[in-house]
């Protein structure tokens, strides 16, 4: 503030005035949180046609339509000291929305800090974290570890920007086998009371105590998924069958985006039954040969604790208008 004070008084100076040198207001986005939610975030500058202050990643991308305003354009006038020669009300046109969002700043902060500590211990090449309400779809936090500082985002590597919570897909592995256990649960071919013989599949779990059947050694379909059995896990993909469990696998939203409201998301990889080989069954019961979001994976573990509800995740709670009534609300 001290040296823009200074710059200002250096204009009520003839010799400034003379020379030509003037001052001319300017808009420039500022993100005073710096690191924080900057995936979510994004950022804003100079798009492909030379345009200041245009949303280029993150919300600023997705909701550019609502917070840049309508901007006029008015031929003046002036003089050769570029005092207007004509003088106006110009009523003041939209200047853009306030977005509202569904993030908790303090689980935000804590969730980065978290992440960036875990980066570094375990020496990951990336890290993503997302916190969601699983009764409404609500992202109360959404983290990438390595990130950026948008307001000197051009310091940084371009693959720093991307938002993988979205925007990359993987082969999930283990966390899948809730998907087909959850379905067998659904279609009445399992009930948690039963136990898996290695050698004999599953069997009727009532004729015995919970003890007994622990003495026994066999396991639960709780084990099963507490211990990450593969073999019990096949056996559960092997009694729905092809055409069961590749419905029940888009039931949870796999193949297909999730609908939120950031820019760059990415459906991942699920094949047809046609497409599937005679491992495939086996091999999707383990999470291979599919890719997911980590978005994706966070809303099928939010369908089991909500109770079977599949929800459209989102970031923006409420447009606003400048004095804060609202615009649009979801």
């Amino acid at each position: 503030p001290e040296e823009l004070d200074r710059i200002q008084n250096l204009g009520s100076e003839p010799s400034i005035r003379t020379a030509g040198i003037f001052l001319i207001p300017d808009t420039k986005r500022f993100y005073p949180e710096q690191h924080l939610a900057c995936h979510i975030l994004g950022f804003s500058g100079l798009d492909e046609h030379g345009y200041d202050n245009r949303g280029l990643e993150g919300l600023e991308y997705h909701y550019n339509h609502y917070l840049r305003g309508h901007a006029e354009r008015y031929s003046v006038p002036m003089d050769a000291r570029r005092n207007s020669l004509k003088s106006w009300a110009l009523e003041v046109q939209n200047s853009g929305y306030n977005l509202v969002l569904t993030i908790d700043r303090n689980i935000q902060h804590m969730v980065e800090r978290e992440l960036e500590m875990t980066f570094c211990d375990e020496r990951a090449r990336h890290a993503t974290v997302i916190v969601m309400n699983p009764h409404t779809g609500e992202i109360l936090a959404m983290a990438n570890y390595p990130d950026f500082n948008p307001n000197e985002f051009a310091k940084y590597p371009q693959e720093y920007y991307k938002n993988r919570a979205v925007a990359w897909d993987y082969e999930p592995g283990s966390t899948f086998k809730i998907i087909q256990t959850a379905a067998a649960f659904e279609e009445g071919l399992l009930s948690p009371q039963d136990r898996y013989d290695n050698h004999n599949g599953f069997i009727d779990g009532s004729s015995k105590t919970s003890n007994e059947w622990k003495a026994s050694g066999l396991l639960s379909v709780e084990d099963i998924l507490i211990k990450s059995n593969n073999q019990g896990a096949m056996k559960i993909s092997e009694r729905l069958g092809k055409k069961r469990f590749y419905e029940y696998i888009k039931r949870f939203g796999f193949g297909e985006l999730t609908g939120i409201d950031l820019p760059g998301e990415v459906t991942g990889k699920l094949r047809k039954t046609k497409e599937w080989s005679n491992i495939s069954l086996r091999s999707l019961a383990i999470g291979q040969e599919i890719s997911v979001t980590p978005l994706q994976i966070a809303r099928a573990f939010a369908v089991i604790a909500n109770g079977g509800m599949l929800h459209t995740p989102y970031i923006v709670r409420e447009i606003q208008e400048m004095d804060g009534t609202p615009a649009v609300s979801y």
